[in-house]
């Protein structure tokens, strides 16, 4: 069976941007959340935002990717 293109655009260079598919599991399947991480220049540690936004109705495979740069 053929899979559509992954949408996912390249990661943005210029803030580090790190994008990374978190494997969720229980009894009976598995699926991938998608992660954009931004950390900054440095060992750290960091503080951590997280920013859940959800999803349109329909297969997420045909959505975009969701990306905040700025978060006020």
């Amino acid at each position: 069976m053929a899979h559509a293109a992954d949408p996912t655009p390249a990661p943005r260079t210029d803030c580090n941007e790190q994008t990374v598919r978190v494997p969720i599991k229980n009894l009976l399947f598995t699926v991938e959340l998608e992660t954009t991480l931004f950390p900054p220049p440095g060992p750290g540690p960091f503080p951590l935002v997280v920013i859940n936004h959800g999803k349109a109705s329909g297969n997420p495979k045909s959505q975009e990717r969701a990306c905040f740069l700025v978060a006020t």
